[in-house]
């Protein structure tokens, strides 16, 4: 083989992992910032669930307190 025909050769895969290189850094990057954001994302449901969960207590507390509202006021005797 010639030496030249090598040298190129080389010079090419060195090239070519310098670019992989580049791309694997990129693509690594970008998925860096996406579980950022995916845990953003997951924190806001929880806060949203624990929102959704106090509004169900909270009406559950206002019909038993409307039951028993009725029932002291005399209830089904009237």
């Amino acid at each position: 083989m010639d030496t030249g025909d090598l040298r190129a050769r080389v010079v090419a895969l060195e090239n070519w992992r310098v670019q992989r290189d580049i791309e694997s850094a990129r693509h690594d990057e970008r998925w860096k910032h996406m579980d950022t954001k995916i845990d953003g994302v997951e924190k806001k449901v929880d806060k949203i669930s624990s929102d959704i969960s106090r509004v169900m207590w909270i009406i559950i507390a206002a019909i038993l307190t409307a039951i028993i509202a009725f029932m002291v006021k005399g209830g089904f005797a009237s």
